[in-house]
């Protein structure tokens, strides 16, 4: 889990101590990963959690076109399981960190959500909709290139809904956190109150891979 500061979970300090552990060299295993050897952890803050924030993200910061029909809460694991939710790295082995982040609501209060980092796409089902009937999928994503002025390609995303390309999704970005987005599936797609979606690279196997973070995806009609 990344971002917990960030996220505005530290609530009172509570103890701050020294560590007297053992100095690793980067050669034993582990030692690369270690924060004794780099030095970075010497003193470690405890502090008590504030959870005023939670539930803050639950809905969009935007109106919905329509009806909410369903909702994934991307780094909640039972929702993941839920919405048959997977990470499709573009790379084996890559393993899709949790991230939290605070931006700024309408209102001026604090929004808090959770999300993971993607590389390469994701797979998810959305229940309860409507058949024959135009959908529209919101995202909440921070696609934030690495050089704002020097886009890399990564925030073009291909979707396919149960095995179809529906299109081309160009992610928004913002500097100052996450974005809401969305994308419209044509009616003759939805031939089900259940559907698939599949967010992916343009070219199987051939960069740039999608690369951003996603924190929500709400199915409206």
């Amino acid at each position: 889990m990344h971002g917990l500061g960030e996220g505005g979970l530290f609530g009172r300090e509570l103890i701050t101590f020294e560590l007297k552990s053992p100095t690793f060299s980067h050669t034993t295993i582990g030692g690369l990963s270690a924060c004794q050897a780099a030095r970075t952890c010497n003193k470690v803050t405890i502090y008590q959690a504030d959870w005023n924030a939670l539930g803050s993200g639950a809905e969009p910061l935007q109106a919905p076109n329509g009806q909410i029909r369903d909702r994934l809460n991307v780094a909640d694991l039972r929702d993941e399981e839920r919405h048959d939710y997977q990470v499709m790295p573009a790379h084996q082995g890559f393993q899709p960190e949790t991230h939290v982040k605070t931006v700024t609501g309408p209102d001026g209060g604090d929004v808090v959500d959770s999300g993971r980092h993607v590389i390469g796409g994701e797979s998810f089902t959305f229940h309860d909709l409507i058949p024959h009937q135009p959908l529209t999928v919101m995202a909440r994503i921070d696609a934030t290139e690495p050089e704002a002025a020097e886009p890399t390609g990564s925030r073009a995303i291909q979707v396919e809904v149960n095995g179809e390309v529906a299109g081309i999704w160009q992610f928004d970005a913002d500097p100052r956190g996450w974005v809401e987005t969305t994308f419209e599936i044509a009616a003759e797609l939805v031939t089900d109150s259940a559907v698939t979606i599949e967010l992916g690279p343009l070219q199987e196997f051939l960069g740039p891979y999608p690369d951003y973070q996603s924190y929500a995806y709400w199915a409206s009609q």
